[in-house]
């Protein structure tokens, strides 16, 4: 333990009291001479005197790499990193040295205990620096890093095998239509619900990284006055995880059990391929491939027999406290329909789905989400009816969303939602517009 703690304030002497030093402004202007106030109170380690200091002269019109790098400095030697963090990142935006940012963002990181971040970090300090003394700091923490992993990060994931999270919220639907129960109806009911969601996850073995996981979960939707629309869906299935370098992959099972109205009516069994490539802590590109297989367990319920193929491409980034994310959706399915004498309905369709969100943390522990997506759906074949061939069905939907997640403790969110869905289709009986209100606890354990 001694030796990580070592190599740590060994360079942090040698890196955050040797580079600020150098760093001073001109005079002649206001913010200038609060500037270099500042930097002889961090040397002095006034680091409190040094932070009001900053951000007087950042409010007096100075806005430089250097003046946002100090800041982290500060930030960081007062235990704050993840505004530390934020203050790396705009100074590396701001055209300071880059090599030197993803040195301080993997210490930072470190410290907040994100191992997986701190080593891409430090990686591309290695790899990025003309300085070799720089470089060779960055080796050297690399390997803590990694001892630290292989270390204390396994010490403490053989203590805690489980990863837990649930949900409870309580939420308003002016338009119940059963869209995660493929059945797809539009009722035009209002309502109010019990949204829940438990989810446990156990380590059987290796680790977070690679290693086989079990997993468990249950979801379902309870409405006050209309529980003949009552979802439920429970699902159990396995999950082997590997790791190649900056290329992280993972093969999973699910079996999944759902329920309308509180009876059986479907059985799925779904294979998922994924991976994830992470050439910067702060970007990831995700690509995920399901197979589904549909079994109705009740007759009535037989035309969504069949099979369902679902690929996803997602794209996330940070930039300071701001993260984005867009995504591409694709489905196809082929079911056995509903034939019943000269009736025919397909539900059998291929869809298309582009999505984006952008969440912003606006303090401490709070954090505003709004995000949008379209998705085209064209089925397969026409529908019939009484014989006579009608249209093929083809939607359009648009979706927005905005949420708000308050942080209570480290481990439960309080959250507030609204979800606005307005279907367009060529079938009268398929439109619909429809608005959701959601209020409730989340948590992650």
């Amino acid at each position: 333990m001694g030796g990580w703690k070592d190599a740590l304030a060994r360079v942090g002497v040698m890196l955050f009291l040797a580079f600020p030093l150098a760093l001073y402004a001109k005079p002649e202007s206001v913010a200038g001479a609060l500037y270099n106030d500042a930097v002889a109170a961090m040397r002095a380690e006034n680091y409190s005197v040094a932070e009001g200091l900053f951000e007087r002269a950042r409010r007096a019109g100075l806005d430089s790499a250097a003046l946002h790098y100090n800041s982290g400095v500060v930030f960081y030697k007062l235990g704050r990193y993840p505004q530390a963090k934020s203050a790396f990142m705009a100074s590396k935006k701001s055209g300071g040295n880059p090599a030197l940012a993803h040195f301080n963002l993997g210490l930072t990181a470190y410290r907040m205990g994100q191992y997986p971040e701190a080593r891409n970090w430090f990686k591309l300090a290695a790899a990025d620096s003309s300085n070799p003394r720089l470089s060779e700091m960055a080796t050297e923490m690399l390997a803590t890093v990694e001892g630290a992993e292989k270390g204390m990060a396994s010490v403490a994931e053989a203590e805690s095998p489980w990863a837990l999270a649930a949900d409870l919220k309580w939420g308003v639907d002016d338009n119940l239509t059963l869209e995660n129960s493929e059945l797809g109806q539009v009722t035009r009911l209002k309502d109010s619900y019990l949204d829940l969601y438990a989810a446990a996850r156990y380590q059987l073995s290796g680790s977070r990284r690679e290693g086989l996981w079990g997993q468990l979960s249950a979801a379902s939707q309870q409405y006050r006055q209309y529980p003949l629309y009552d979802y439920g869906q429970y699902d159990v299935g396995l999950f082997k995880a590997s790791s190649y370098g900056l290329l992280a992959t993972g093969v999973g099972l699910r079996l999944s059990h759902s329920t309308v109205g509180g009876s059986s009516y479907l059985q799925k069994y779904t294979l998922r391929l994924q991976g994830d490539y992470a050439r910067r802590p702060t970007q990831r590109l995700r690509l995920r491939y399901d197979i589904s297989r549909y079994d109705p367990t009740d007759n009535r319920y037989g035309y969504i027999a069949g099979l369902k193929g679902n690929l996803n491409i997602e794209g996330t980034w940070y930039v300071g406290e701001r993260r984005y994310r867009v995504g591409y959706d694709w489905e196809n399915s082929s079911r056995d329909d509903d034939l019943s004498g000269n009736n025919f309905t397909s539900y059998s369709a291929a869809r298309h789905e582009i999505s984006a969100s952008v969440a912003q943390r606006v303090a401490d522990n709070l954090q505003l989400t709004v995000g949008g997506d379209y998705r085209q759906s064209r089925y397969h074949d026409a529908d019939v009816s009484a014989g006579v061939t009608g249209l093929r069905r083809e939607d359009e939907r648009w979706r927005w969303m905005l949420a708000a997640e308050y942080r209570l403790t480290r481990y439960l969110d309080l959250v507030a939602e609204y979800h606005y869905s307005d279907n367009d289709s060529n079938l009268s009986a398929s439109r619909y517009r429809q608005n959701q209100y959601l209020l409730g606890l989340q948590g992650n354990f």
